[in-house]
């Protein structure tokens, strides 16, 4: 139990939002003088750092698949984190176009001369990842929200995954900023968004073992 604590002391307090910060800064910055012909082929669809956040994304979806496997009270909230968690790691990978003539995230697929199955198969991904979200959300943002304003740092913890997958998209989008700079920095980001996720993961696993923990000793 001992050496459980030390290792979940990183969990404490800001630590998390304080070493994603670094590891963005310090990459974005750090790749800089390398240069394009370096720098570049990391950024790229496959390159080192969108393999790094795949990797990242589907350790945390097999985490949170053990917690369903081994029955994590409550079972359906780890069910419906698994579901979201898998979309997300498969958009990363670029499932949402790999099987489809054209992206299930665009409403071309299903207004389109597109074969039915593929607007079924788009569809059915869409109502599961939306029915997992909006029950996940009704059941968990408003103690959410009451532990942001107590200013609980696990629950500022997804507030920072949200700005950085946020500002990643908006990077993403004006293409007259479509440096390579640009793009590190937005690979970077969604880079950070992947290990604060692992961090949020395991602040809930803490979380569970601590309430656990209390109920044996009552």
């Amino acid at each position: 139990m001992e050496g459980n604590s030390r290792d979940m002391r990183i969990l404490e307090g800001w630590k998390p939002v304080y070493i994603i910060v670094c590891i963005v800064v310090i990459i974005s910055i750090g790749l800089i003088p390398l240069g394009h012909d370096i720098v570049r082929p990391m950024t790229r669809d496959g390159g080192l750092i969108q393999v790094a956040t795949a990797v990242l994304l589907c350790i945390g979806v097999v985490l949170v698949l053990s917690r369903v496997i081994a029955g994590q009270q409550p079972v359906l909230k780890w069910v419906e984190a698994f579901c979201i968690l898998a979309v997300y790691a498969m958009r990363e990978l670029d499932f949402h176009r790999l099987f489809t003539t054209e992206h299930v995230t665009r409403l071309k697929l299903y207004t389109g001369p597109f074969p039915l199955e593929e607007k079924l198969i788009g569809a059915a991904i869409w109502l599961v990842f939306f029915a997992a979200v909006l029950h996940f959300c009704i059941t968990t943002v408003p103690p959410w929200i009451r532990n942001l304003k107590k200013k609980v740092p696990q629950a500022w913890y997804i507030v920072a995954w949200a700005l950085l997958l946020v500002g990643a998209q908006i990077l993403d989008k004006p293409r007259f900023l479509r440096g390579w700079r640009t793009i590190l920095v937005e690979e970077t980001m969604e880079l950070g968004a992947a290990i604060m996720m692992i961090f949020i993961i395991f602040s809930f696993f803490s979380r569970a073992r601590g309430s656990s923990g209390r109920n044996h000793t009552q």
